[in-house]
């Protein structure tokens, strides 16, 4: 996102720029549930939410707080709160294992990992934890296993082969069609 105005909006600007992104998706699918009469994008604050949404409907903007007018001595007063984060687990799947939802403890569990050939990160960037025996790893959404991995294995490619249901990786999917679609000009950039 680039050649920002002043008074733009971070969330209509990603909206607009990257409709097909997940994250924009899921945004829309809070406002097609009904919670709201206006964009789940609006700055303004919607009057039907429920009491746990409308902590974070209340909270200010980027712009409310002064981060892009370059003044931040004013922050938010009620910054949205764990409690009312965790409500929203109505817009993601149910995790197998939710200790490993961040890659970055994901990657912690291959201290041990046997293999050469295949990356930790790129396991871990896939969605999958070691599991500590042999070569055999887990999905932290689906709770599906992989092992016997071979050189030419590819964690993503493997990971969709065996799992294709899979929440996490039909993310990975989706937000790679949505690159693959929306960053045509910085491909072009790249190639001049």
């Amino acid at each position: 996102l680039d050649n920002w105005q002043p008074g733009d909006n971070a969330m209509e600007k990603h909206k607009q720029l990257y409709p097909s992104c997940s994250f924009v998706q899921r945004m829309l699918s809070v406002n097609n549930f009904g919670l709201s009469s206006r964009s789940a994008f609006s700055p303004s604050v919607a009057t039907s939410l429920s009491p746990s949404l409308h902590s974070i409907a209340l909270s200010p903007s980027l712009e409310q707080v002064g981060y892009f007018s370059g003044s931040f001595s004013s922050f938010p007063q009620d910054p949205v709160t764990t409690r009312a984060v965790e409500d929203l687990s109505f817009l993601s799947p149910k995790l197998h294992n939710p200790s490993m939802r961040t890659e970055d403890a994901r990657l912690r569990t291959f201290h041990s990992w046997p293999l050469t050939f295949l990356s930790p990160t790129d396991l871990a960037k896939a969605g999958l934890y070691y599991l500590g025996t042999a070569d055999k790893v887990a999905c932290f959404t689906c709770g599906g296993q992989l092992c016997n991995w071979e050189p030419k294995d590819n964690a993503v490619s493997e990971h969709r082969r065996h799992y294709p249901n899979c929440p996490f990786v039909e993310n990975l999917i989706r937000d790679q069609q949505s690159f693959n679609v929306s960053n045509v000009s910085m491909q072009t950039h790249e190639a001049r």
